[in-house]
């Protein structure tokens, strides 16, 4: 199994966000969303 890691920045930690994951349904998949704060 496959993993990818994505870094997503100017997020507000005040705001709501929505997230849409697009996938073939014919291929079994499993998704793990872990937000993680940026360490400076």
């Amino acid at each position: 199994m496959g993993t990818r890691l994505y870094q997503l920045l100017g997020f507000k930690s005040d705001n709501w966000y929505e997230v849409k994951i697009s996938y073939p349904a014919s291929i079994p998949a499993c998704f793990l969303l872990q937000p993680e704060e940026r360490q400076l």
